[in-house]
């Protein structure tokens, strides 16, 4: 009785690469009865989604922080004390800017977000104490720069 029946032959539906590459499937024909139907529009509301997925991590991606430079350290006594208030004074060369700050707990101190294009010139003074002017350089390519302090009684006060 089954071998006498006569099978239907379907009729194709859609159009393009896409409906011919799954009317050329073996596997899909069979099972999906409307799978031809549903094919296309199924890419197509996955498209933004599959264009979210590849194209905005790569636009992120391109939001970079810009390189900055930090100058930090301790300020210490000559018996390696650190000293709290201390005024630590940083020169930017290029832009002849000064900026000052004071010596936290541990006598330590913090220059954030600077150019690493430019040269910097740090010197600490407290209560007649004062260091050497120590100098960074744009050459200098560390993103950190350690810089500690040994405060030494003035010259000008050591003679009177």
């Amino acid at each position: 009785m089954f071998s006498r029946m006569k099978k239907r032959k379907r009729k194709k539906t859609g159009s393009g690469i896409a409906a011919a590459a799954v009317g050329n499937h073996p596997g899909l024909d069979r099972g999906c009865a409307g799978f031809r139907r549903f094919a296309i529009p199924a890419v197509l509301a996955c498209a933004p989604i599959w264009l979210l997925v590849v194209f905005v991590p790569g636009l992120l991606a391109k939001e970079k922080k810009p390189v900055t430079k930090t100058i930090a350290g301790a300020v210490l006594d000559g018996a390696d004390n650190p000293v709290v208030g201390a005024a630590i004074e940083l020169n930017d060369i290029q832009d002849n800017k000064k900026f000052a700050k004071y010596s936290q707990e541990g006598g330590k101190y913090q220059f954030t977000d600077l150019d690493p294009k430019h040269d910097f010139e740090v010197q600490v003074s407290f209560k007649g104490m004062s260091s050497e002017v120590r100098k960074v350089s744009s050459l200098d390519d560390r993103r950190i720069v350690v810089l500690n302090f040994i405060l030494t009684p003035s010259t000008s006060e050591s003679k009177q």
